[in-house]
């Protein structure tokens, strides 16, 4: 009995964990974006985080385009590349399970990717959905939740003025909470 509790309480801690990491490298890419942090001598290439719901990873990326009105996307039709940082992986028992925009006061969980990056020299997000445009999205939502103990969901969430926030989903995950 005492162990069925400890792998409870071991899948809460690894998920809160891997939520607080995942804030952590947004955080890195939002200095990095405005920071003197470079590759080859150029400041003005945008840093971001590239998600996708059902895997156990996501990618740190500089966005390399000599054009500062492209928005940043990551590019997954060329694979890896010069622009891949690094792949990140998530802790123990933990997966991307659910990728939200909210637009307008509403969320949209109907995302199959989501990109969210900084821009030199200002702290907002930029952020890109494959469903809205992005001059609608107001906020983003990235839901983690444990294999382990399904249910058991975190939330990372990117307003666009570049605050991130983490909290725990109190509401089931298919109903997402506003």
């Amino acid at each position: 009995l005492v162990l069925v509790r400890f792998t409870s309480f071991d899948g809460t801690v690894v998920l809160r964990s891997s939520a607080y990491d995942v804030a952590t490298s947004l955080r890195e890419a939002q200095i990095y974006s405005v920071s003197v942090v470079s590759t080859d001598g150029n400041f003005r290439y945008p840093y971001g985080l590239t998600f996708v719901p059902g895997t156990v990873s996501y990618t740190f990326f500089q966005f390399r385009s000599s054009d500062t009105d492209d928005f940043p996307v990551f590019d997954l039709l060329n694979g890896p590349s010069e622009d891949v940082i690094r792949v990140i992986g998530l802790a123990g028992s933990t997966e991307i399970a659910d990728l939200c925009v909210v637009v307008g006061a509403s969320p949209d969980c109907d995302v199959n990717r989501l990109d969210v990056s900084f821009r030199r020299p200002e702290f907002a997000a930029l952020i890109w959905a494959d469903g809205p445009s992005p001059a609608n999205v107001s906020a983003t939502r990235i839901y983690l939740e444990s294999t382990r103990n399904p249910g058991n969901v975190w939330i990372v969430e990117i307003k666009l003025l570049g605050q991130i926030t983490v909290y725990k989903c109190t509401a089931p995950l298919s109903t997402p909470t506003v």
